[in-house]
């Protein structure tokens, strides 16, 4: 007799349709005012962690004075929480609304290989939803990023990277656009530095970081991904 053996992961593992229904509800487009503009100077997204609290990357943020989140045709007022520029990351809290969080992973039961999903709002446009891998896993300013070949486009920074079963993994941060390749390498920060605040919502307790030279320095992804492809192909 035969008998057809599959794997768990298999049996517990969503459909796309599945997991864009979970993981949408968390990921959010972030609009980002000066003191005097009109119209947003620039867009990015954020992914909530709590049911006031988004994440997003503090560059998303930049020379931003006025902060909105939106959420379809809704838009409610967001202020900066905690910044922590050396890894890139600030969180925004939100009144007027009940955010839904995600379930997360953290990068120590994810694996290369893994199926990905990136979540974010490229040029504005909110929600778009991409599949791939995760390519490799790199170990950068003491925290675990995520190389992925999910589409991660230059304006979809500060949205959610999720697994097959809608986790939330990381917070998709660059799109490294190599020279000599028409393709861009997605790159996302685990959630791993922000587990211990996610649990119990003590997210007060984090520490604020303000930015600073040496902090924007560390911070830069991309400059360090181009400096360690440096010293790879030297050797």
């Amino acid at each position: 007799m035969f008998i057809s053996l599959i794997p768990l992961h298999a049996c517990w593992a969503k459909k796309g349709p599945d997991i864009y229904k979970l993981a949408s509800q968390s990921v959010y487009l972030v609009e980002v005012f000066d003191q005097s503009s009109t119209k947003p100077i620039s867009k990015g997204s954020a992914v909530a962690l709590s049911h006031d609290t988004l994440v997003t990357n503090c560059h998303v943020l930049t020379n931003g004075f006025r902060f909105y989140i939106a959420d379809d045709e809704d838009h409610f007022v967001a202020t900066v929480l905690k910044h922590f520029y050396s890894q890139d990351v600030c969180l925004l809290l939100v009144q007027g609304v009940k955010l839904h969080p995600s379930s997360y992973k953290s990068s120590n039961q994810v694996a290369i290989g893994d199926q990905a999903y990136a979540l974010g709002s490229p040029l504005g446009l909110s929600r778009s939803f991409t599949q791939g891998i995760i390519s490799q896993k790199h170990f950068i300013n003491g925290n675990v990023y995520y190389q992925t070949d999910s589409d991660i486009y230059p304006v979809s920074s500060g949205g959610g990277l999720f697994d097959e079963n809608a986790n939330l993994i990381g917070i998709t941060s660059a799109a490294i656009l190599p020279k000599e390749s028409q393709g861009a390498i997605g790159m996302a920060i685990s959630i791993d530095l922000l587990i211990p605040y996610i649990n119990g919502n003590r997210f007060s307790e984090m520490k604020d970081e303000p930015p600073s030279p040496s902090n924007l320095q560390q911070a830069n992804l991309k400059k360090l991904i181009r400096q360690r492809s440096n010293i790879l192909n030297r050797m």
